[in-house]
């Protein structure tokens, strides 16, 4: 709970849940797989401003609510596999992550005219589209083990993000006219390819 202040955010709750579990069918091989699932709630409380000349609103039947909703579910599908037992595991796991977005707009009380502002319409709280955000990551890899302790790794990974959000896909990064930059905190939809060696020490 945020209690000070008028407005800005004023309630935000996070929870996640999730559950892991493996199977051994046979000695050499284990099958792996996990679900989890988040909810971040947050109200804020704003206020719309116009400006008329000298005069420059500030009404508080011209505040809004927003209840924003953001659920992400993430599955992971996996397997381990001992080739050579005790020296050579193969490892191999899939990943799929959704994130969807809402806000839900409301007005306190209907905005009403006042002198110098006889339209209200910018105080009118409006409905907006949703957002969302896939990511996809399959990797595979081998581990060998030298001692019980030390162990090499190689592992490759194949990663894919996309989003489609309103606040930003129609938006450039530069104003016209202007030798500026903004929006560097938007992320773009990407592909990814990723390899990594290890040398691994493990503490039993």
């Amino acid at each position: 709970d945020y209690v000070g202040g008028e407005l800005g955010l004023r309630d935000a709750t996070t929870w996640s849940a999730g559950i892991a579990a493996s199977w051994t069918p046979a000695e050499r091989v284990t099958l792996l797989a996990s679900y989890v699932y988040e909810s971040i709630y947050q109200k804020w409380k704003s206020r719309n401003r116009d400006v008329s000349g000298a005069l420059v609103s500030d009404f508080d039947d011209w505040n809004w609510i927003s209840n924003s909703l953001d659920r992400v579910q993430t599955v992971q599908l996996g397997a381990k596999v001992g080739v050579i037992p005790g020296k050579l595991d193969w490892l191999i796991q899939g990943t799929l992550a959704y994130a969807l977005g809402e806000v839900d707009n409301r007005n306190e009380t209907a905005p009403l005219a006042h002198p110098g502002f006889a339209n209200p319409a910018n105080a009118v709280a409006r409905k907006q589209p949703a957002f969302e955000d896939t990511l996809i990551r399959l990797e595979t890899g081998l581990r060998y083990w030298l001692t019980k302790d030390w162990s090499l790794g190689f592992r490759y990974a194949f990663e894919s993000y996309e989003k489609n959000d309103w606040r930003t896909d129609g938006l450039n990064p530069f104003v016209p006219g202007v030798n500026s930059i903004f929006l560097g905190n938007d992320l773009q939809n990407y592909t990814a390819h990723i390899v990594a060696a290890t040398l691994r020490y493990t503490f039993k």
